[in-house]
């Protein structure tokens, strides 16, 4: 061929795998700790060198090159279009051109060019017409081969390895050289155009019409870029033979633990490279083979020719290095430059890629290496005469044109790598991970799963109305029943309903007939069904276009051909994008779909058709409701099955169960946002007991609960506004509302109850012992809770749904009850309840939480009735006298007689008339319906006024003959906010005296006069007293007294110093108190089980806890269990701490709804309240990291004593509490655990 005038050039099409943007989609693993290394010996043929890698000796001939020191990262192989060099055969200048399918902002072109002795010449460009970029440099006569493109985008520098995207750019200068590219010679191309003479000169008139000469001679349409026809004549895959190292009677370095468990390195050099290929197998466009799949000894050479055979282009060996037991980290040898340089560049590129996935796992770098003969030998020298790798494996791969890497993934005999990254499974595991995950970045492999494309792809476009366009004049759109490509004229047979559904998948219904549009092999038609795989799509995004892949095959996507749609390969071409355009439409409409018995998902139906199955019966299991996308505001749905209520789901979500054989019921619909304002839903349901049930609308039931009856179909209508209902709105629900059941004497458990029927006997002397309720499938979420009065035990916690309350087994008779709602349903009905009770008969009907039956009469429930009452309606009956209680107990020890007989509600305890002295009393609260205790002390003969007693404990003495002189009574708790307590005593001399109330003293002081008799009975707040109130009190020439001095210290009690109890002790307090612990009836079942989920599951485990951070500050454990307890109400709360906030002592709760600090556990808040009160009653430091988040230089040592937690008798005016009793409450509760 004349070559003078003419300047001709062949062509390298580009095979574009975009690396940059495979490795930009692959998920970073989350790898495990550092891993451990092994020995590695590396095999050299005929030269027996075990490679013992040492950070500080390092082979002189190797090249190192660390991850930290490349500044370019891999480019994006997906912007060049073609690249051309001049003859492969020049005198000495040649001449490059590179075209670039997009170019703004791509700068700073240069090429690498190396010689066959691995010389790299860099070309700087010299030339640009918009996307062309040529090159020009002159060489020495040589073999020669383009090996990399550099550029720079937005001030960071790339580079393209022209292997990795498979073009082998050779040339030569003044010799012939053999490439495998197919060439295209121009000059060939040019004859039959329009270029004069055929001629293609490289200059800016006429740079650009090379491009399209080219591609009308390879017959590539003009929309299509040479790559991307490159790309899809490609079929060839990768193949990587991976080579576990060792093997046989070689059994490679000893490991760390090889003495103990018998296995040496090739046994893990398997492993990883098993798990290696079995990762790399997920890729798409790759092969994976092992030159050994089991204990076999191979030579090196052979491991190179089973490699060659299987026509892989790596061969990748797997080792681990060994050395002294010193040395950590991975290293990984490659090729040198010589006789091949471009398989060194290829490997060079693996290996870096895979070292920074190994360091990822945290093994240390020792960095990416080449390893040379030193010197030349016949018998390792390459065919050019150039020295070989050390390596055998790496030069026989060589050899067979194959890259050869060796991968030393740690040290094996070092125990911290072994430990770290080769002692179990999962660790080997995650190396072979490592290694496929920087192979395939390397490489550019891409994970090829459609479920996880599917995923990845979810709601890329929004539920809507679109017009779905190709171009800015047509749109997809039916032409009669046919789809087509039309001209956008904005009509309805262009509108398409965009559905995504849960899994991922996208249905696009027409808004003109309600059709789905559904692929026919390459074609498009219309179905009935949208959940077919032919009737699913996938909608992916790319900048700023759109792809409609097909659910059957996501590599299909739609296509523009000639304005034909179709269904083609995905190439990422101009015809297959697409745009969704909104529209406007104008009918407001509800969508919905149900999932059927055996059928399963039914299509979308709107406004008002049927969806379900009459004609078969089929029970409806599901269903699924979207509004029109121009409704602003929410769909919101729930459905109704086995009594239960689920969840609210709303816009698309599914309500119900798929798969489980459970049919629906009832359910409910309503709107939300703007869409509420200007909209009513109704909706009916066709069930199997009543057929079609009146309309219901805006969120009230639909259907039936505990009927037996389930839905069939169902219709569901958007209306505006103030318009008339569908139709009748009678009977669109039918429900037993309440259910409950009675253990009864003798009988045991009784049949079930609903709505008022009576459970429990009349006439028969048989006691209630235990009961539970529930409500029976209400439509309004929600819970009932009730709690009973059981003889001997009181008020129990609270019960709720189903829950025993009472005792079965124990012949303990129910004496009175409470029952309450909460949760929706209470802003819908009252619960009335009344109660048959011993000698009083039937009782009045009480309600929300009253009590019904009798306290302190010790009387039995006999029966009871239940029913719910929507609000604003009268009550079943009487609501007179539904309960009767005794609401205090007092016992006194006098002079004498001993203990009396208990008294009750003023009665009077004692003597009068026969001058014998009370010695002691107790007092409680009998069956009040309020929570709280009675606290109260006596005026002791020559002992003063004694500690506080409360809820029974003896106040005063017995067998000491010392008479009581006075005494205080009040109330604490939430009953102290709904009675006064009055008391009055006769007195020695006095006779009776007025009444005195809450805490007022009742007596003498001074006169030695004793008490004969008592009177206590509970009045409500705001009523008058029981009788007059003067003289309550009379005190004998007692002189004012100065203001005390404070206390010696001798007298107070330190909080600092040794415990005098035991957790025994502790744990038998707390259970006197509050037989269950972890439960807080206060609160329903809201927080039960959160002390154990913070980490003291039992109270004893509590207990040790308080103890043990206690002693380890100093403080006396009895002072802050004490306050602990005083400060939760032994663990209830109720105020404004919450259980869950694991906050014991009410710090930084400052009332008025604060609700303080909070702490991780329950160890953590323990010791926040020993270091606050260490903070107060010391100097010293903390033993433990502080906690406390209220600790405070400033109150330092300012409350030694329990005394001075008070401010009132704080002499430095701080403390923990404001009230003056708050030292004697915890003393005598610290008294009290001593006492057991």
């Amino acid at each position: 061929m004349k070559r003078v005038l003419k300047l001709s050039f062949s062509i390298f099409l580009a095979m574009t795998m975009s690396l940059s943007n495979f490795v930009s989609i692959f998920a970073q693993e989350e790898q495990s700790e550092q891993i451990v290394e092994i020995q590695n010996e590396i095999e050299n043929e005929d030269l027996d060198v075990e490679e013992n890698i040492n950070s500080e000796e390092m082979n002189v001939e190797s090249q190192i090159e660390d991850s930290d020191t490349n500044t370019e990262l891999t480019g994006d192989s997906t912007c060049i279009e073609y690249f051309l060099l001049e003859e492969s055969n020049v005198s000495s200048t040649q001449n490059f051109v590179l075209s670039l399918l997009k170019d703004e902002g791509y700068t700073n072109f240069s090429i690498d060019v190396s010689d066959a002795y691995g010389n790299i010449f860099n070309v700087e460009s010299n030339e640009r017409v918009n996307n062309l970029i040529k090159f020009t440099e002159s060489f020495s006569s040589g073999a020669y081969i383009v090996t990399k493109i550099h550029y720079q985008l937005n001030e960071q520098n790339y580079v393209i390895s022209l292997s990795d995207i498979g073009i082998e750019a050779k040339f030569g200068v003044n010799q012939e050289v053999y490439s495998e590219n197919e060439l295209v010679d121009l000059e060939e191309i040019s004859e039959g155009s329009s270029s004069q003479e055929g001629v293609v000169s490289i200059d800016s008139e006429n740079m650009h019409s090379s491009s399209e000469i080219i591609k009308e001679e390879l017959n590539v349409p003009q929309s299509y870029s040479i790559s991307s026809y490159a790309l899809d004549n490609e079929s060839d895959e990768i193949i990587l033979c991976l080579d576990p190292g060792h093997g046989g009677s070689d059994s490679g370095t000893y490991t760390y633990y090889s003495s103990q468990n018998g296995l040496y390195e090739k046994y893990y050099n398997l492993k990883i490279a098993q798990y290696c290929k079995q990762e790399l197998e997920k890729y798409a466009n790759v092969k994976v083979y092992l030159t050994r799949y089991d204990d076999t000894d191979l030579d090196l050479k052979e491991r190179a020719q089973i490699a060659s055979d299987y026509g892989a282009s790596y061969l990748i060996s797997f080792h681990l290095n060994g050395l002294n037991g010193t040395n950590r980290g991975a290293v990984i040898f490659y090729p040198n430059t010589n006789y091949r340089p471009d398989l060194s560049e290829d490997g060079k590129v693996v290996a870096q890629s895979v070292l920074n996935e190994l360091t990822a796992l945290g093994i240390q770098s020792m960095g990416i290496r080449t390893n040379t003969i030193d010197g030349h030998d016949e018998k390792y020298d390459y065919p050019d005469g150039s020295e070989g790798d050390y390596y055998g494996v790496i030069r026989h791969a060589k050899n067979l044109g194959i890259t050869g890497l060796i991968i030393e993934h740690c040290f094996a005999d070092n125990k911290a790598d072994f430990d770290a990254f080769l002692s179990s499974e999962s660790k080997l595991q995650n190396l072979g991970i490592a290694d496929a995950t920087g192979i395939a970045k390397a490489l550019g492999l891409k994970i090829y799963d459609q479920d996880d494309f599917v995923i990845q792809n979810k709601n890329i476009i929004n539920d809507g109305t679109y017009m779905i366009s190709s171009n800015s004049s047509y749109v997809i759109g039916l032409n009669s029943n046919d789809v087509n490509l039309s001209e956008n004229t904005n009509l309805d047979l262009q509108a398409w309903r965009v559905i995504n559904h849960d899994n991922g998948y996208v249905s696009f219904m027409n808004v003109y007939n309600g059709k789905y549009l559904n692929c026919d092999g390459d074609s498009l038609t219309l179905s009935e069904d949208d959940l077919s795989m032919s009737s699913l799509w996938v909608v992916s995004k790319q900048n700023s276009n759109y792809y409609i892949h097909s659910g059957i095959d996501i590599k299909y996507v739609l296509s523009n051909e000639n304005n034909q749609i179709k269904l083609s390969l995905n190439k990422e071409l101009e015809n297959q994008k697409w745009s969704f355009i909104s529209f406007n439409q104008n009918i407001a409409s509800v969508l919905y779909k149900t999932h059927l018995e055996t059928v399963g998902w039914t299509s979308w139906k709107q406004n008002g058709e049927e969806s379900g199955s009459l004609t078969y019966n089929q029970g409806i299991q599901a269903l699924n409701l979207k509004l029109s996308e121009n409704i602003n505001g929410s769909i919101l749905y729930q459905s109704l099955s086995n009594n239960s209520w689920g969840n609210w789901q709303s816009d698309g979500s599914l309500s119900g169960t798929t798969g489980k054989g459970i049919n629906l019921e009832a359910i409910r619909i309503k709107l939300s946002g703007e869409a509420s304002q200007k909209y009513d839903i109704y909706y009916r349901v066709y069930s199997t007991k009543y057929g079609w049930q009146g309309w219901a609308k805006n969120g009230q039931a639909s259907g039936s609960n505990s009927m037996n009856s389930k839905i069939v179909s169902i219709q569901v209508k958007l209306l505006l506004k103030g318009i008339n209902p569908p139709g009748s709105t009678e009977n669109c629900f039918y429900e037993k509302q309440i259910s409950y059941q009675t253990h009864v004497q003798t009988y045991g458990w009784q049949e079930t109850k609903y709505d008022g029927e009576t459970s429990g006997t009349t006439g028969q002397s048989k006691r209630l012992e235990g009961i539970t309720i529930k409500l029976t499938g209400t439509q309004y979420s929600g819970d009932i809770l009730y709690r009973t009065h059981v003889q001997t035990y009181g008020w129990q916690d609270w019960k709720s749904n189903g829950q025993v309350s009472g005792t079965t087994g124990e012949s303990k008779r129910l004496e009175a009850i409470q029952i309450k709602l909460s949760g929706d349903i209470s802003n819908y009905y009252d619960v009335y309840y009344r109660v048959h009770a011993q000698n009083f008969g039937w009782l009045g009907w009480a309600k929300n939480g009253e009590s019904a039956g009798t306290a302190g009469y010790a009387y039995r429930l006999e029966a009871i009735e239940i029913q719910l009452v929507p609000k604003g309606q009268t009550a079943p009956g009487s609501t007179e006298n539904c309960f009767y209680e005794k609401q205090i107990s007092y016992q006194t020890h006098v002079q004498t007689y001993g203990w009396q007989e208990t008294k009750y509600d003023g009665e009077t305890s004692g003597t009068t008339g026969q001058s014998k002295r009370l010695e002691g009393i107790t007092i409680k609260l009998t069956g009040t319906q309020y929570s709280g205790d009675i606290l109260y002390r006596t005026h002791v003969q020559t002992y003063g006024w004694q500690e506080w007693k409360s809820n029974g404990q003896v106040s005063g003495t017995t067998g000491e003959s010392k008479r009581l002189e006075a005494i205080q009574i009040k109330l604490s708790g939430d009953i102290s906010n709904y009675y006064d307590v009055y008391y009055r005593v006769h007195a020695q001399n006095f006779g009776w005296l007025g009444w005195a109330k809450n805490g007022e003293s009742a007596g003498t002081a001074g006169y030695a006069y004793r008490l004969e008799a008592i009177e206590i009975q509970l009045v409500p707040k705001g009523q008058t007293a029981p009788g007059s109130t003067e003289n309550c009190f009379y005190e004998k020439n007692i002189p004012i007294e100065p203001e005390q001095p404070e206390l010696p210290e001798t007298t107070l009690h330190p909080i600092m110093g040794n415990s005098e109890v035991t957790v025994n002790q502790m744990v038998s307090y707390f259970k006197s108190k509050n037989p269950n612990y972890d439960t807080f009836s206060k609160y329903g079942t809201t927080y039960d089980g959160i002390l154990a989920s913070g980490g003291a599951p039992t109270i004893e485990s509590f207990c040790q806890m308080y103890y043990e951070e206690a002693l380890m500050e100093g403080i006396k454990p009895e002072i802050a269990f004490a306050q602990a307890m005083l400060e939760t109400g032994f663990l209830q709360y109720g105020g404004d701490v919450k259980p869950d906030q694991y906050n014991f002592a009410g710090m930084g709760a400052t009332g008025n709804g604060v609700a303080g600090n909070s702490f991780d556990n329950v160890r953590m808040g323990i010791r926040a309240h020993i270091q606050h009160l260490k903070c107060y009653a010391s100097t010293e430091p903390l033993n433990n990291d502080r906690v406390d988040p209220r600790w405070s230089e400033s109150l330092r040592g300012k409350a030694l004593y329990v005394e001075y937690l008070s401010i009132p008798n704080n002499p430095y005016g701080t403390g923990w509490a404001g009230d003056p009793n708050y030292a004697e409450k915890l003393l005598t509760m610290v008294n009290d655990i001593k006492a057991i």
